[in-house]
Parts: C-alpha cells; structure tokens; sequence
C-alpha cells in the first residue's frame, strides 16, 4: 500500500495525502465529513467470484472467493481531488505547498478538502443557472 503510493500516487497527485490514501486502502472510506462517525467499512466495491481451494481439507473443492477485485491504485480522489476548474480566486489557493524547496514540503489543503470545494462548486452553478428554468419554460 504504501509503496503504491510513494511509487506511483505521490509524484502524480501529492496533494492526496498519505494519511488518506492509507485510511482508504484499509476501510474504504475515502472522504470523511464533519463529526460523522465511520464505524464500518465501505463494503460496496467487495465482490465474489468462483475459486478453488489450494490448502487444506477443502483442497480442490470449488468455493466463492470474497475479495476487492477492482484497480486499488486509482482511488476515489481522482474524480474531484486533483483538479479545480472554477476560476475563482480562491481555487488556486487550495494548491499552495508550504516549505518548498525544504524537503518537509506539504500542501496547504488535501484532497478531501479540494473535492468539497469542486462539489459545492458544482451544486452553486446548477442553482444560479438558468438552464433548468428554460427547459420549464419551453414546456419539456
């Protein structure tokens, strides 16, 4: 897990914190909410297929294996974490790195933090819109 994420995650997208990436890979649970309190995990992706025992006294007999079957490196993040589209001032700020150059360099904000501001960026552009009150108007 976490050489997945020093090799292949970090150089890519550091903005996805270890922290996260870490919590991710062991419950599922990629974004976390306010005081919510995560007690089980996200058992959605877990899926089923046939397979056979190789060990022990049910060798060779056909059994349904339960596993995480889908790419585990590209995480939830991806969707809204790495990127921001709006041109708002406040959008480039979500990407400041602190101590550059140090070798101790983080970002200011993570990609929980960056999702949140990409959804409620989408939720205020389809509120404001006059899109949907057209469609009403023409009659569709």
């Amino acid at each position: 897990m976490e050489w997945d994420y020093f090799a292949r995650v970090k150089e890519i997208s550091g903005i996805v914190h270890i922290k996260q990436w870490r919590e991710w890979r062991m419950s599922g649970i990629a974004f976390e909410f306010g005081d919510a309190i995560y007690d089980m995990d996200n058992r959605t992706m877990i899926t089923s297929t046939k397979g056979v025992s190789k060990s022990g006294r049910d060798r060779g007999i056909c059994k349904d294996v339960k596993g995480y079957w889908l790419d585990i490196v590209n995480s939830p993040y991806i969707s809204h974490g790495l990127e921001v589209d709006s041109q708002h001032a406040f959008a480039e700020s979500l990407f400041d790195v602190l101590n550059r150059g140090t070798g101790a360099e983080q970002y200011r904000h993570n990609a929980v933090e960056v999702a949140m501001y990409n959804l409620m960026d989408f939720m205020w552009e389809m509120e404001v819109s006059s899109f949907p009150m057209q469609l009403f108007v023409i009659g569709w």
